[in-house]
């Protein structure tokens, strides 16, 4: 069910005895498409080759892995290298994906637009611009554990929802943003060695400020611990310092 698109020079390999598809790049710019896909205990690896110089891909693609239109249940995600605008995309999906680990994204290395997904776990080491990007859904997660991320570690806009549970971020300039009428709500968020805690702020015109609510923060070695505009909220129940 479902089909599976790529670019003329990627190479794809699908075992179906162990329920595992290699997805890999043979330039740089190489692209997969899943599209109309119902994925029930696979997993995906994504093998990407450091770009030298980057460009937009084609037919207007943002991911070097697209899912469009598809169904996860208890799925595992790999990703490494990248130089696409996100190294895995998901468009207008919905499920729960088991783990999500992506290393080495030339610019996002996850990006989520108009679905609605559970992680139990993601993994995110090295990203040029954001770790992770949830638009326009609802979205849950257990745990994030996002390290050396370019621009944010965790951003949430378009109107989502997001949950999460525990939140480790290090190394980046902002540790979590949530903006453009989205409702956050973290449990535990543990960051460390960021330009700024916590924002959440208007940016798109066609939408409000935001709203950010953390039970228990932890968040240290910082240069502002919030950064918030005059339309958007930011609730901090409990400060924990090291």
């Amino acid at each position: 069910e479902g089909e599976i698109l790529y670019s003329n020079n990627a190479n794809i390999r699908i075992d179906k005895k162990n329920k595992r598809i290699y997805l890999n790049q043979s330039f740089p710019l190489d692209w997969f498409v899943l599209r109309n896909v119902t994925l029930n205990n696979w997993s995906i690896f994504f093998n990407g080759i450091k770009p030298i110089d980057h460009n937009e891909l084609p037919l207007g693609l943002t991911g070097c892995v697209t899912f469009y239109n598809s169904i996860f249940d208890n799925v595992n995600l790999y990703g490494d290298y990248g130089g696409c605008e996100d190294t895995i995309n998901i468009v207008n999906s919905k499920g729960n994906i088991k783990s999500a680990e992506v290393t080495n994204a030339y610019s996002d290395a996850i990006d989520l637009d108009f679905s609605s997904i559970e992680f139990k776990l993601v993994n995110i080491i090295n990203a040029t611009n954001d770790c992770i990007d949830f638009s326009g859904g609802k979205y849950y997660a257990k745990k994030i554990n996002l390290k050396d991320c370019g621009d944010k570690a965790l951003s949430i806009g378009e109107q989502s929802i997001f949950k999460a549970i525990d939140i480790y971020a290090t190394n980046s300039n902002f540790g979590v943003a949530s903006k453009d009428s989205s409702l956050t709500e973290i449990f535990n968020a543990n960051l460390k060695n960021v330009k700024i805690c916590l924002a959440a702020y208007n940016k798109k015109q066609e939408y409000n400020g935001a709203f950010l609510k953390v039970e228990n923060l932890n968040c240290s070695n910082y240069f502002n611990y919030i950064n918030m505009d005059n339309e958007s909220e930011i609730l901090i129940k409990n400060n924990i310092e090291e």
